[in-house]
Formats: structure tokens, sequence, C-alpha cells
């Protein structure tokens, strides 16, 4: 088309864009368990649990529908595929933090998970991986201890936060910086690596 081409009634104007996703780890979530009313998956870590940002079929819940068949069977299917019934997220991992994660399989059993959410009567853990002897740390009792602080994310890409006092965080991540009590359980340390494994019970 020329430069002093004038458009006119009846053209028609395209625009073309290419969606690249973040990729994610080869790895298929394993199947925990899976009854009538919940599915539980081991997440691998890379992978959001739903859409979100740059992140659309490269997702947890996406996965399980288009490779895994967690949908209702599609009207006038004749694949012959063995579809295994829609889920439904009732709460969610970080896209750095592998681990369990439930989806609901009906209304009921949504509504049951989310009430029990809502009550604090579910209680999550972690493991973490820290640098250093976390064990040699002063205020540890009985190889336990509670920690305080602002906490911020430092790279999303390696999932590496960090944690400081109010006045140290620095100036870049003020904006995002949270206050958090965990309470830590030290597992053990790995000198190769000077980390330590900790429990973690936000």
């Amino acid at each position: 088309m020329d430069i002093d081409y004038a458009i006119r009634d009846g053209d028609h104007i395209v625009h073309k864009t290419v969606r690249e996703e973040t990729p994610i780890l080869d790895e298929l979530p394993a199947i925990i368990m899976d009854t009538e009313e919940y599915l539980m998956v081991n997440k691998p870590s890379s992978m959001p649990v739903h859409a979100c940002g740059n992140f659309k079929f490269n997702t947890l819940q996406a996965i399980l529908e288009n490779e895994m068949l967690y949908i209702d069977k599609p009207a006038g299917d004749t694949t012959g595929r063995s579809f295994k019934g829609a889920v439904k997220t009732v709460h969610r991992l970080d896209r750095q933090t592998s681990g369990v994660v439930f989806f609901a399989k009906t209304e009921k059993s949504s509504d049951t998970f989310r009430k029990l959410m809502i009550e604090n009567k579910i209680k999550k853990s972690y493991f973490a991986r820290v640098r250093g002897d976390f064990s040699k740390l002063p205020q540890l009792k009985d190889g336990e201890t509670s920690i305080q602080n602002m906490i911020f994310c430092v790279s999303n890409i390696d999932a590496f936060w960090e944690c400081a006092e109010v006045a140290d965080v620095p100036f870049e991540h003020r904006g995002k910086a949270k206050e958090a009590i965990t309470r830590f359980k030290f597992k053990f340390y790995d000198a190769a690596s000077d980390t330590s494994v900790v429990k973690c019970f936000p």
C-alpha cells in the first residue's frame, strides 16, 4: 500500500500481535488424590495456578484441562477420550512454589473448602532453603524460632526473598514489602552450599 493511500469506507484494518508465554518446567503435575469431591495435585514450580499476566496456557489449571482432560465432556464429542470432569480452584500457591494444590469438583465441596479457609481451620506449612547455618541462630529454642519482619521479593525468576527491619528495607522494595510473622523449625544444614532447610508455618 502506498504511503499516500487514504482509508475509504469498506476498508478493513487488521492488527496482528504475537503472544509468547513465559516458559515453564517440562513437568506435568502429579495426581496425589482424586475423589468425587476433590482433586489434589503436586504443582511443579515455575507455573501459576491460574491465568494471570503473561500466562494463559502454561498454568496448572490449563494443563489439567487441556492435557489431563479435567473438563466436562464437550457436547457432540466423538473422540472417545476419557474426560474427568471440570475442577475449580479453591486456593493457590505462588508461581515459584511447588507443593500440594486442592481443586474442588462440586459447588458444595468448593464452598466447604473456602469456608474452612475463611475460618482459619486449614493450616499451611512450607519447606524453604535459606542461606547459612540456621541451627546457629541464638534465638533458636528446641530447633524452632519465630520471626516478625518485613519480607520482599528480590527475584521472581529465582524465587528469592529477603527480610529486614522496616528501616532497612531497600528503597526499590518498600512499596511491596509486607509484614509477616513466621514460625521456623530447623530441619538440616548443607555445608557444601552453606544453606539450611527449614519448615515454615505462616
